[in-house]
């Protein structure tokens, strides 16, 4: 039998990345300890590992904040491109930015 015959079909590596716990939707549900860097529910005010104290954000509104990302669909891109990889959106600044 081949590799991956009973394998679920993925239609993209977004759904890809949801299917084992990464992308867009699972940062969204997460914060990281700034103390230990146990990854933590978006919900919790403290970590369950250490009892530090939780930022606000979560890890999805980190990485936004400090890295380009697409205005269409939020994924996080190089900034080197004119289209998003994920969506085809135009990754180009609005007039009067």
């Amino acid at each position: 039998m081949p590799c991956g015959e009973n394998a679920p079909t993925v239609r993209s590596r977004r759904e890809s990345m949801e299917l084992f716990g990464f992308g867009i939707r699972a940062a969204k549900r997460l914060k990281v300890c700034p103390a230990c860097g146990e990854a933590c529910a978006s919900v919790s005010r403290r970590c369950p590992a250490c009892g530090g104290r939780l930022p606000e954000e979560s890890l999805y509104e980190a990485v936004t904040r400090e890295k380009p990302h697409c205005p269409a669909c939020g994924v996080v891109v190089t900034g080197r491109g004119k289209f998003c990889p994920a969506c085809g959106a135009s990754l180009a600044a609005p007039p009067g930015d």
